[in-house]
């Protein structure tokens, strides 16, 4: 699978909001990423205004499990030389508590008793 669609005006697409996801993406098949964890990147500046971003790492918080999974959706498409293959992007929702003071958004998390 590769990471990503392209919208109708060609822009690559990585991440959808879960909440508007069916609208926009209806199209495209849900899916179940498993991951070990996944990055955020918190933007800084120094006196001098200058933008970095700082990455903070997330991970499954019960260490008997090392892995996270990720609601996403994807599709299968035909490229130019006519192989098919998936493409997939990840849903995100609103930040938790843990992860707001960094970003805004994260990944969907999802319970394994969700999962078909």
């Amino acid at each position: 699978m590769k990471w990503g669609t392209h919208n109708s005006k060609g822009i690559k697409i990585i991440n959808a909001r879960s909440e508007t996801s069916d609208i926009y993406f209806k199209n495209m098949k849900k899916c179940v990423l498993i991951i070990q964890g996944y990055f955020e990147w918190k933007v800084l500046y120094s006196h001098s205004g200058k933008e970095t971003k700082k990455p903070y790492f997330f991970s499954n918080a019960n260490k008997q499990k090392d892995y996270l999974l990720i609601a996403g959706l994807y599709n299968q498409i035909e490229d130019i030389n006519g192989f098919d293959y998936k493409q997939f992007i990840l849903l995100t929702q609103a930040a938790n508590k843990q992860v707001e003071s960094i970003h805004d958004r994260m990944p969907l998390i999802i319970s394994e008793n969700l999962v078909e």
